[in-house]
Parts: structure tokens; sequence; C-alpha cells
């Protein structure tokens, strides 16, 4: 599973999850984005918060919900 926190339409950065078949292991994978950028979208998505550089704390009951959808999330609109 992938939680991606790239730049989004209008430079508008969004938070996605993806890959959500694959649960063996978890990844927060950042575009383009400041760590201040990151914070705000996890945290205006639901999908939790980010501490710094090196650590994020995710939302467990979120990622369950992408994996049983079983496809794509683009967690941040609006």
């Amino acid at each position: 599973m992938i939680v991606e926190v790239v730049g989004g339409a209008e430079e508008h950065p969004e938070a996605r999850v993806v890959d959500v078949d694959n649960l063996t292991s978890l990844h927060l994978a950042l575009g383009e984005v400041t760590d201040e950028e990151a914070a705000e979208v996890l945290e205006r998505a639901g999908l939790g918060r980010f501490q710094d550089a090196d650590t994020a704390f995710l939302d467990v009951a979120v990622l369950h919900a992408a994996a049983g959808r079983g496809v794509e999330d683009d967690a941040a609109q609006g």
C-alpha cells in the first residue's frame, strides 16, 4: 500500500492511497511538496499526521477502508 502526497491540479497538493492490493508493506511517498504541505494534506484528507521528514502517523482504519474498496482513492478532494 502506498500513501502518496503529490502536487495536484493547479499546484494544490493532494493525497492518494494507491496499490491497495499489496498489504504486505506501507510506504509514504512525498512528491515535490514541503513538510508543511504534506502535514496539511494528510490531516485534511483524514489519513493521519506528519511529524517530520522521517515520521508520519497514519490512520489504520482509513487505510483498511481504502483497501476494502480495492481501488485507488483520491482522499484529498476539496
